[in-house]
Parts: C-alpha cells; sequence; structure tokens
C-alpha cells in the first residue's frame, strides 16, 4: 500500500498526515458500502457479519473511550481492522470475475513486491537502514531490519500476497507445461521470502506446502511429473545457498552459525517479557473479556531498559489480539476466520483447485501464533481478499485440471 511505486506511497512523498487520511478513506468507503450492500449476500451473511463487525471493533472501542472522557487516542488499530469491514465490498468487487484473472493479478502484484525487495536484498544501500531509525533512503516502505553476519534482513509490506503466490504458483507448476517463466517466478517468489531470515514463516509455508504437494500427487492422483518435484526443491536449494552470493557476505560458516539458521530460542526472551508485562495490566474480569483497549501501550523491548519506545501490539498476534480485545476479540476473531470450515455445508475442502487459498490461508493463521499478522493491515488485507475467494468458491481456473 506504502510502497514508492503505489498511489499511496505518492501521497506519503507529499505528506504522511495526507497518506493518513487517504488510507483512512478508502478504508472508511469500502466498509460503509459493505455494510449497505451486505443484504445482497444475505446467503453468507452469518459467515460475514462477525467479520464485518471485527472490522469496526477498534471504532467502538474508542467510542467507548470518548463517552468516558479520555481523548488520549491511538487510531492505528482502525487502520489495521478496517480491512475485515471491506469484505462485502471485495466480495460484490470479484464475484464476477474468474479465478484465472484473480490470481493473475495476485501473481502480478506479489512478483512486483518480490523484484522488489530482491533489490533491496542486493542494493541496501538505497533502503532504509533500520525501522528505528528516520533515515529514509530511495524506497519507501522496504527496510533492512538489520544485517546478519553480512546479510540484511529485508522486511517489507505484503508478505502474505508473495506467500499466497507460492502456493499458487508452485500448483501451476506442477500441473501446467513447464517453462522458463514459471521456474523464474518460482525462484524470484522464494527468494523474496527468504530474505526476511523468518524461520517460523517459512518454515511453516515451506511445510504447508509440502502436504499440498502430497495430497496432489498422492491423494488426488493428479498427474505430476517426478521431475518437476526434484527440480522445485532444486530451485529451493539454490534459493536458500544464493543469499550469501547475492550479498557478497562471508564467510559461510558465521553465517549459518547464527540465529537465523538455527532452532534456537535465544530471541523468544524479549517476546515473552513483552507478554508478562501486557498480561499483567489484565486486572478484572471486564478486562479479561473485553481487554485493555487499543490505546494501551507497553514498552517495544522491555529487555532494552528503552521505555521511551512505545508498542500498543505484541509479537504474538493472538495474545495481542486478546490483550488489546479480550476473550470477546478472541472469539470474534475465530468466529470469523476458522468459521468458514465449519459454519454451514462447507465445500472448501472439495474444491482442490482452491487449496492453495487453503493453505495460504492455514499458513497465514498459524503464523500469527508467533509472528505479527492479524494487528497488521496488509496480512489482514490478505486474509479478507483469500476468505472472500473462498467463501464463494469462485471458479474459471485449475478446477478441470485437478
Amino acid at each position: 500500500m506504502s510502497g514508492s511505486l503505489s498511489i499511496m506511497g505518492s501521497i506519503k512523498r507529499i505528506g504522511i498526515n495526507y497518506f493518513s487520511i487517504g488510507v483512512l478513506a478508502v478504508l472508511v468507503f469500502s466498509s460503509f458500502y459493505s455494510i449497505l450492500k451486505i443484504k445482497e449476500l444475505r446467503e453468507h451473511a452469518y459467515k460475514i457479519i462477525p467479520l464485518v463487525l471485527l472490522g469496526f471493533l477498534p471504532i467502538l472501542y474508542q467510542i467507548v473511550e470518548i463517552i468516558l472522557g479520555n481523548y488520549n487516542l491511538n487510531v492505528s488499530y482502525v487502520f489495521k481492522f478496517l480491512p475485515y469491514a471491506t469484505i462485502v465490498f471485495l466480495i460484490i468487487l470479484i464475484k464476477n470475475q474468474n479465478l484465472l484473472s484473480i490470481e493473475l493479478i495476485v501473481r502480478l502484484v506479489a512478483a512486483i513486491i518480490a523484484l522488489r525487495s530482491i533489490s533491496v536484498f542486493v542494493f541496501p544501500e538505497v533502503a532504509v537502514q533500520n525501522s528505528f531509525i528516520k533515515q529514509y533512503g530511495y524506497i519507501d516502505s522496504f527496510y533492512v531490519y538489520e544485517y546478519i553476519n553480512g546479510i540484511p534482513r529485508v522486511f517489507f509490506p505484503g508478505l502474505a500476497l508473495v506467500i499466497l503466490s507460492i502456493f499458487i504458483a508452485s500448483r501451476n507448476f506442477l500441473i501446467e507445461k513447464t517453462s522458463v517463466v514459471r521456474v523464474l517466478e518460482i525462484l524470484i517468489l522464494f527468494l523474496c521470502l527468504l530474505i526476511g531470515l523468518t524461520r517460523g514463516i517459512i518454515i511453516i509455508s515451506v511445510f504447508l506446502l509440502s502436504i499440498m504437494i502430497v495430497i496432489y500427487f498422492f491423494i488426488k492422483k493428479v498427474e505430476i511429473d517426478r521431475g518437476k518435484i526434484i527440480l522445485g526443491f532444486f530451485l529451493l536449494s539454490i534459493g536458500i545457498l544464493s543469499l550469501p552470493f547475492l550479498t557478497r557476505a562471508i564467510p559461510f560458516d558465521e553465517l549459518y552459525q547464527s540465529d537465523r539458521f538455527s532452532l534456537g530460542t535465544d530471541n523468544i526472551s524479549w517476546r515473552q517479557a513483552q507478554v508478562d508485562i501486557a498480561i499483567n495490566q489484565i486486572r478484572t474480569p471486564k478486562e479479561l473479556i473485553f481487554g485493555i483497549g487499543p490505546n494501551a501501550t507497553i514498552p517495544s523491548d522491555p529487555l532494552s531498559q528503552d521505555y521511551y519506545s512505545q508498542t500498543n501490539e505484541l509479537h504474538f498476534s493472538y495474545v495481542s489480539l486478546f490483550w488489546s480485545f479480550g476473550i470477546f476479540g478472541i472469539v470474534l476473531f475465530f468466529m470469523s476466520t476458522i468459521g468458514i470450515f465449519f459454519l454451514g455445508k462447507s465445500k472448501i475442502f472439495y474444491q482442490t483447485y482452491l487449496y492453495p487459498w487453503l493453505f495460504a490461508f492455514v499458513s497465514i493463521l498459524i503464523i500469527g501464533v508467533y509472528n505479527p499478522t492479524v494487528t497488521l493491515t496488509d496480512w489482514n488485507m490478505a486474509i479478507v481478499l483469500i476468505y472472500s475467494v473462498l467463501l464463494i468458491n469462485i471458479k474459471g481456473g485449475a478446477e478441470n485440471k485437478i
């Protein structure tokens, strides 16, 4: 959304206030449009209404704060959660489209994100060097978080779309004719996934991708050339081993001995300290049920003793959701997401051509246990897009081949 090539990115360069107003205007318009048009999707109302309510939850909390006389408000959660309220607008927008065209757009956007993030990885000098330093480089929103023995960790918006595209591209690679373009697409997307050096996201995504391939190959009896699977693992290996070459980082042994390339738990301590402080703020039954609210803050890194840097979200998404919105927020979220699988007569598990969307959706939900996802706008936009496609079972793609 805030990339330098986007409309909102251009507005951000003019002024951050104009950018905030522009984003809020888009979200508010599509959210209220969803409310006005929800009757057109009455057959899905019981699956949509909880999601719309979740989208407006921060606004309801802010209204209560104002009624109680608290005018020191933090509106960041309004931006983060309003994407949920846009679901009706999105469904109406895509319901007459075929799956092939939707996937083409997703893959195109993901490819742009991947190429931009890789360019920052290869040429980190043109990017922001640290997310906490107000030293903006040429490419906004795509920044170097830190260096791991010479390897830059690149953070960027739209990672959820990249994960979705990896699943889509992998399905197409398996069932379609192999081409140079398909091979390059998968290689670029995997490189994009790897350059963040986020162990949990990489492991979860690759693990669920492997399960999807196994289902296609062994259970659904899809005719897949074994050579393609071998080529796929080869491409993945190339992606992992090419990281040092792309950044000219040496030596290899120091790189792969770092915590980013191990399953150690050394970097969990500050996240656990966040959780301890946040949970200790919950003292009354009302706070247990409805949370502290989106205006509460804690130190970003309690172990650093830097109490000037405050945050209203935790690194663990669902604990953060519980902290801010209590049991009510947690129940509402899982009713809105997992409910799609169990409410009514769901046919999702039989629509094998939609498995890339299904497995990407499950990946995002699992990633949220360990990483901030449902408290970030771009991840929530991806959740709503995937939810919409799964809910209305869009066709017009690979359904005749799987």
